[in-house]
């Protein structure tokens, strides 16, 4: 399998300066290569690659050792499974040297429609500048096109941030 991902992202939180806010803008595309284990009602895949992530700061923060960019090595797993008829499980974890930065997801759902999951989901992310939680609730494979979508909201706990409320979408498309 080839696996070829793209993310982008803002952020922001408290400055140094009382009332002073810095905004995060992050980009990362990534290349890698792995194996995939398919069975009848599940399938478990592995890659190994190389990602380049960028991370820029409206203002100048001595305290965010992740600005600038880099390429780093990056590993993934994934898996699917669909434990019923109308149920599924999927995971997916991935880590980068560049920065250190993690990502895990966990979601479980019940079809709604063909294809078509809702049900809840947690995420474990991080970098060497953060690290979070989120726990809410996904839609996940409605199609336009070719291309699957899923879209998430719900709770974070942010150790920089604190507490608050997040919101994903995801898209994606097999070539």
């Amino acid at each position: 399998r080839l696996r070829v991902e793209g993310v982008a992202g803002t952020y922001s939180y408290p400055g140094q300066k009382v009332g002073q806010r810095v905004t995060g803008y992050q980009q990362e595309g990534a290349l890698s290569g792995g194996y995939e284990w398919i069975w009848r009602d599940a399938a478990l895949a592995g890659f190994v690659g190389f990602n380049v992530r960028s991370n820029q700061l409206s203002i100048l923060d001595p305290g965010n050792p992740v600005v600038g960019t880099g390429v780093g090595a990056k590993f993934a797993a994934n898996f699917y499974a669909r434990p019923t008829e109308n149920t599924m499980v999927s995971a997916y974890g991935s880590y980068s040297t560049q920065f250190n930065a993690y990502y895990s997801r966990f979601r479980v759902g019940y079809m709604v429609a063909d294809g078509v999951y809702v049900g809840p989901e947690a995420m474990f992310l991080g970098d060497n500048f953060f690290n979070q939680y989120r726990i809410g609730g996904h839609l996940t494979g409605f199609s336009f096109g070719p291309i699957k979508m899923a879209v998430g909201v719900g709770y974070v706990k942010d150790r920089i941030q604190g507490s608050g409320y997040y919101s994903t979408v995801e898209a994606r498309t097999a070539f």
